[in-house]
Order: structure tokens, then C-alpha cells, then sequence
């Protein structure tokens, strides 16, 4: 062991301040003079009764100098309810000198500024759940294995005046920026319906006619490149279009009334 910070045997006199239970140390710089590290003050544990070292868990900045041994804190970011984190929770570093705090208690979730400012606040909603740690980070989604996923409905009290809803998504995949639509059900025989821009998780397309018996679809990101194609599915039509195509002789009646007379 290097050394040691806190407790009853610390390496270093610490200036100012006092911290238990602590989880997460992160360090920022080092040299041979002085080392700079983060890390979660629980200030408290869940033992009954609690070890309390504070009234109010905290995330810390502190400069340790192995020149004169002592330690003092540069920034602390109270927790913003003003409550103990008694177990778990984290404090991750961002870039421009701003931090998140996972306080882990009912998944609490802080993000604040360099200089303290609360910037953002989140929970979830059942106190059944909790996080041991809690990290902002840039998400890619591509699923490797699923496909998107495709459904084409008919519309219309006739075919001859119908429409078709296409409603395709993709779960798990984050980059789609548009949907484009083809009619048949091999790539090199199809011919191109449409585009529409992606609008969630679930993206609904709407064009006239009902001319084809199978569409699929291709996931195309912001740049143009395709990410990925949907199996073709069949069209869906109305029942009673069967009937009425089965039971419409085009004008047969008339003809024979006038043959008759």
C-alpha cells in the first residue's frame, strides 16, 4: 500500500472535512506531487443504528498532496433532496467538468454542473427499484439478429378506391432516420413506393392503391446508408373485397335484360 486516506490510519491529514462508506474513487490527475480523485461521501450506512458521518450524501473533489501529506476538497456537489445515500451509488466525471451522480437510493439521479448548478434530476417511479451505479454515455443500437418488422394493411370500401398503412419498427436500433418502402418480394424485382422520415419506435406510411401482394422495407440512416431490410410481408386486404370482385359481373344483368327484349 501506497497510502491511505481517512479512517483512523490515513496517510494524510485531511483538511476540513470527514467521509464514510464512500464508494466509487475515479482519478482525474496525477503526478509526483499531487493526485486528484472523485468519489461518492455516502456519509452513512444502513446498519441499525446508521454509521453517520454527515447529514447529507455528496460527491467530492479532492486534491491530495503527497508533498505535505494533506488532503483537502476542491468542489462538492450536495445530493439535491438532501437525503443519505446508505448504500451503493457512484459519481461519473463528464467532459467540460460536469458530473452525474447515481445516489442509487430508489435509483436517484443528479446531473450538475461544474460549479454545482442542478442540471438535471430523475428517478424511477416505484421505490421497488434501485441502481448501483448510474453512467451517461453516447448509445448505438444495432440489432444483429432481429430484422425490422413490417405490417401492410389495405384500406377502403373498394379496391379500386383503397389506400395501404405500412407500420414498420425496428426494436433495439437508434440511428434509423428514414424508412423506404418496396412493393414485391425480391430486391432486384421490386419497384420503390415511398420514403417517410422515421417517427419513433413505430413509423406509419400511407400511399394510394392496393396493387401489391408483398412490401418490404429498408432502415436508411442520416448519411443514406442502409442499415438494415425487413422480411416481405403479404398484404393484408379486406375480406369483403373477395366477395364483392367474386360476385361482380360487369354489367352482365344489363346485358341480359336488353337481350331479352
Amino acid at each position: 500500500m501506497l497510502w491511505r486516506l481517512g479512517g483512523l490510519k490515513s496517510s494524510f491529514e485531511v483538511d476540513g472535512f470527514n467521509f464514510s462508506r464512500q464508494h466509487d474513487t475515479q482519478w482525474i490527475s496525477f503526478n509526483d506531487d499531487v493526485e486528484i480523485i472523485t468519489f461518492l461521501e455516502n456519509a452513512s450506512d444502513n446498519f441499525e443504528p446508521p454509521y453517520k458521518t454527515g447529514h447529507v450524501s455528496s460527491g467530492l473533489l479532492v486534491e491530495l498532496d503527497k508533498r505535505t501529506m494533506g488532503a483537502r476538497v476542491l468542489k462538492r456537489w450536495i445530493r439535491p433532496d438532501q437525503k443519505l445515500s446508505q448504500l451503493r451509488g457512484n459519481m461519473q466525471n463528464l467532459p467540460g467538468g460536469n458530473v452525474l451522480l447515481g445516489w442509487s437510493d430508489n435509483a436517484y439521479i443528479t446531473g450538475h454542473s461544474a460549479d454545482g448548478e442542478l442540471l438535471a434530476e430523475g428517478r424511477f417511479t416505484s421505490e421497488r427499484f434501485v441502481t448501483y451505479r448510474s453512467y451517461k454515455f453516447n448509445f448505438t443500437g444495432l440489432p444483429a439478429e432481429a430484422k425490422p418488422v413490417l405490417r401492410a394493411l389495405a384500406h377502403g370500401a373498394e379496391r379500386k378506391k383503397s389506400s395501404t398503412a405500412i407500420y414498420t419498427s425496428w426494436k433495439g436500433a437508434t440511428d434509423i432516420a428514414s424508412w423506404e418502402y418496396f412493393c414485391g418480394g425480391l430486391e432486384n424485382d421490386a419497384r420503390v413506393i415511398g420514403k417517410t422520415a422515421c417517427t419513433g419506435f413505430e413509423t406509419t406510411f400511407y400511399t394510394s392503391g392496393c396493387e401489391c401482394e408483398e412490401i418490404f422495407a429498408k432502415a436508411v440512416n442520416k448519411n443514406g446508408a442502409l442499415l438494415g431490410t425487413s422480411h416481405p410481408s403479404v398484404m393484408e386486404t379486406l375480406k369483403h373485397w373477395k366477395h364483392d370482385e367474386e360476385h361482380d359481373d360487369g354489367g352482365g344483368i344489363e346485358e341480359s335484360v336488353k337481350s331479352e327484349l
